[in-house]
């Protein structure tokens, strides 16, 4: 999600605060009170704890974040980051246990997203469609040559194969790069 997204997001919630507050003034009630209230339940949607949120409560991801911080890790809810069934994930636990009981620095973090489907999206499904479809076609420009090299280079000596690896990660690193500058890619190949 962009810087931009992000502050327009906020702009949506004050907007929709706004808007719903004189509706449920109507033409009698009183505007303020209303937005009162409103601001009420958004302030505790901030400050409240939420389970999909491991536990913490929306403004700590959010001063974490401002702050350069990692998100907290409340202690009684670190099993959920934590397979039960994996051995090494259990190791993890108990190493990232032991730091934050010792009150020490364990290297351990979450992040929270959207799952990758912003708000944007569901509003506007075609401007998400043609924001990925030109990053799909270059995935897909990428595979179609990965598929052509990595069979070739098992079938040909030790020293072509350098060669044709190199190609290969030079023809990567000109495709990603021109994805994320914005210019076309009919040039890269």
């Amino acid at each position: 999600m962009s810087v931009q997204e992000c502050a327009l997001y906020g702009d949506l919630v004050l907007h929709l605060r706004d808007r719903v507050a004189e509706l449920l003034a109507g033409d009698e009630g009183n505007v303020e009170a209303e937005r009162t209230r409103l601001d009420t339940i958004i302030r505790d949607w901030f400050f409240t704890p939420q389970d999909g949120l491991h536990g913490c409560a929306p403004c700590e991801l959010i001063w974490a974040e401002q702050m350069g911080k990692p998100n907290p890790i409340h202690l009684e809810r670190l099993g959920e980051f934590f397979d039960d069934d994996c051995p090494i994930c259990q190791a993890e636990y108990q190493h990232v246990k032991a730091a934050i009981d010792a009150g020490e620095e364990h290297g351990w973090q979450w992040y929270y997203d959207d799952g990758g489907f912003p708000l944007i999206a569901r509003y506007d499904p075609e401007g998400w469609d043609e924001c990925w479809a030109e990053e799909d076609a270059e995935m897909e420009r990428f595979r179609y040559h990965r598929d052509f090299i990595l069979p070739l280079a098992q079938i040909v000596p030790p020293g072509a194969r350098l060669w044709l690896q190199g190609w290969l990660e030079a023809v990567s690193h000109s495709a990603f790069a021109a994805s994320s500058d914005g210019k076309g890619s009919d040039d890269v190949f």
